[in-house]
């Protein structure tokens, strides 16, 4: 009826009873139609699309609207013959749809409907795609596991990926929810034979993809025996420096008195060494005259 003017369009009329009236009324068609389909690139239809007819030039006080059917169908009534319009997705209502393509059709309406008008819409990627690689040994990749965590609870992982022989790794897409989550490398790595940091990055599923970098360098722990031996060699060391510092009144004198007895015995060696020496000499002496005679 919106694309119809009915002539009369009202009428009194008086009704007897048991009467019958016959009342021409004659319809005047002054608006027209707008047929379309709206699609996804795969050529799905889009169901719940909102569509709108924006008029140019001297009918830009009209417009229509409407929204796409099951089958990605629509139809835009009441448009005026005569004028030219805009056939596109409205700004409100299609928070899913990226862009569409064309972004506007152009109709003029005359005295017929206009069909085929078609549009392709991209609808909006709502996952997040979260990748990464770490930098560390090949001999350490199959302990190494990339634990994906929310910030707000970072006791329990939401996904877990092993890098088994790879130094790359992948999670499964996320929501672009503009959550924070932190990314936890984790190793099986002994504790006991090995000293190594834990990298974590933090960061927020804005956009479509983050890329990130871990580096693992672990290294080894001297072994137990070796530090056992220069544990036994330092205890006593610092036992005695330990004595040597609390009683350093009573060694200073004792390390004198001892150094002065060595002096001793020494200047007794060297005297005696003295005295021998012409005796040795005089009984060198007697000996050759034996032999001489």
């Amino acid at each position: 009826m919106k694309e119809f003017r009915f002539e009369p369009s009202s009428q009194m009329i008086e009704v007897q009873e048991g009467q019958n009236l016959r009342i021409t009324i004659t319809g005047f068609r002054t608006a027209y139609s707008c047929y379309g389909t709206v699609s996804s690139l795969n050529g799905e239809p889009e169901q719940g699309v909102a569509v709108e007819a924006v008029g140019q030039k001297d009918c830009s006080i009209y417009g229509e609207d409407t929204v796409t059917d099951e089958e990605g169908k629509f139809r835009l009534r009441g448009l005026l013959p005569g004028c030219m319009y805009h056939v596109q997705l409205k700004a409100e209502g299609n928070d899913h749809i990226e862009r569409a393509l064309p972004h506007h059709r152009v109709i003029e309406v005359g005295n017929n409907d206009v069909d085929d008008v078609n549009i392709i819409v991209f609808l909006k990627i709502n996952q997040f795609d979260l990748s990464g690689n770490v930098i560390t040994s090949s001999e350490y990749l199959s302990t190494l596991w990339v634990k994906l965590y929310r910030s707000e609870n970072l006791d329990n992982p939401i996904q877990t990926v092993s890098l088994g022989q790879s130094l790359f790794f992948h999670f499964p897409p996320l929501l672009r929810d503009g959550e924070n989550y932190v990314v936890l490398l984790d190793s099986t790595l002994s504790r006991s034979q090995y000293d190594y940091v834990l990298p974590q990055v933090s960061f927020t599923a804005v956009g479509y993809h983050k890329h990130i970098t871990l580096v693992f360098s672990p290294t080894r722990k001297l072994p137990e025996q070796d530090i056992a031996q220069g544990s036994y060699i330092a205890l006593p060391l610092t036992l005695l420096l330990l004595l040597a510092g609390y009683n350093h009144d009573k060694l200073i004198p004792l390390l004198l008195q001892l150094t002065s007895r060595l002096q001793g015995v020494r200047a007794l060696g060297q005297v005696a060494s003295d005295s021998s020496g012409p005796e040795d000499m005089k009984r060198q002496t007697k000996k050759q005259k034996t032999r001489r005679t």
